[in-house]
């Protein structure tokens, strides 16, 4: 069997999308034994969709897999750059209020997942899966993954907001 880097990534996202779903539910049993909950509650409603927005968000680029043409891959990619734009703004918030960060296991933690994020990105824009799996021209790469970038981070400074 040859190995194929697009199994890399459907493996990493499918899942990102079991563990993100097993987190959301259990978080979602935790808030409905704490409070009665009530689906005519706008309150409930908000905090239904604040437990399951992260599994909405990492469907975005299992959606993107199954198109297999440039909008698949800039779905892919965009939410690469998502987690990526996402980790340093996270880490941003955490070193102006968090006093543990200062410790170098946060920072360990910090480098290991900017290069995993990175190697990510990586891996979906090389040629074997831009050009032979998504069928996409090579001079045009740089195009599409700006593209991206931008989409992620627009995505990521709306939950920057919304989370502050």
């Amino acid at each position: 069997m040859k190995f194929k880097l697009i199994l890399v990534l459907q493996l990493f996202l499918f899942f990102m999308l079991i563990a993100t779903g097993i987190n959301a539910v259990q978080s979602f049993i935790n808030f409905y034994e704490i409070e009665s909950f009530d689906f005519s509650s706008r309150f409930h409603l908000e905090v239904a969709f604040s437990i399951f927005k992260v599994p909405l968000i990492v469907l975005i680029p299992l959606i993107g897999l199954l198109f297999r043409n440039r909008f698949g891959w800039i779905l892919i990619n965009q939410y690469f750059y998502f987690l990526l734009f996402n980790l340093v703004f996270s880490a941003y918030e955490d070193w102006i209020y968090d006093d543990w960060v200062n410790d170098i296991r946060y920072f360990l933690i910090f480098v290991f997942f900017l290069v995993f994020s990175l190697v990510l990105i990586f891996i979906n824009s090389n040629n074997k899966i831009f050009v032979k799996e998504f069928q996409m021209d090579k001079k045009r790469k740089s195009q599409y993954n700006l593209i991206s970038a931008i989409i992620g981070f627009a995505f990521s400074i709306i939950f920057f907001v919304l989370k502050n």
